[in-house]
């Protein structure tokens, strides 16, 4: 497992990298995206991080999905791991 997805997994609290889905599409997640890069703080912020299955890897690489999207997406499921957590 690489630093990215364990920070993610930590930040989100999930135990197994098998938990995490894409939070795009449900499918399990491949990878850690970094929605705005990875320069400098970026590169480890919770934030900042999205994960993603394969085929939408490819649509984000392909600019089909834009960062705008993708931080929307993301805020709302860092909102609903944060109510999911406190009720743990």
């Amino acid at each position: 497992m690489d630093t990215t997805m364990r920070k993610y997994m930590e930040a989100f609290g999930f135990a197994s990298p098998r938990q995490v889905s894409c939070e795009i599409c449900g499918h399990p997640a491949a990878m850690i995206h970094h929605i705005r890069g990875t320069a400098g703080s970026l590169r480890t912020r919770p934030d900042n991080m999205i994960a993603v299955c394969r085929h939408c890897n490819l649509e984000i690489r392909a600019g089909q999905l834009k960062p705008e999207f993708l931080k929307r997406k993301h805020t709302r499921f860092a909102q609903f791991r944060a109510l999911l957590n406190r009720v743990r």
